[in-house]
């Protein structure tokens, strides 16, 4: 799990596979909330354009496009985070207790 922190604002972002789970649920709408728009836009390009090409028969493709930002996910993520000039910080667990 990495943790992105904005350094102006102090806010704080996690990344993991469950960001992956989120986008298996929620797809674009996931993306969205998360502030990165352009992988909302492309995401629904990429289900919406076989099903309009070919109607039901582009299902496969558009499934496949689907699962394939699914398992980016983590790895999309964190390229907007650092592309807005976020902090990665290495988060291996819970917070060491004193």
């Amino acid at each position: 799990m990495i943790e992105f922190e904005d350094p102006a604002t102090g806010q704080r972002e996690r990344v993991s596979w469950r960001s992956a789970a989120w986008t298996f649920i929620f797809g674009a709408f996931y993306f969205a909330l998360k502030g990165a728009w352009l992988h909302a836009a492309l995401l629904l390009m990429l289900l919406g354009l076989p099903l309009w090409r070919w109607g039901l028969a582009g299902w496969p493709i558009a499934v496949l496009a689907w699962l394939g930002y699914v398992a980016l996910t983590p790895v999309l993520l964190a390229r907007h985070y650092r592309a807005r000039g976020w902090r990665a910080r290495e988060r291996l667990g819970p917070p060491a207790r004193d």
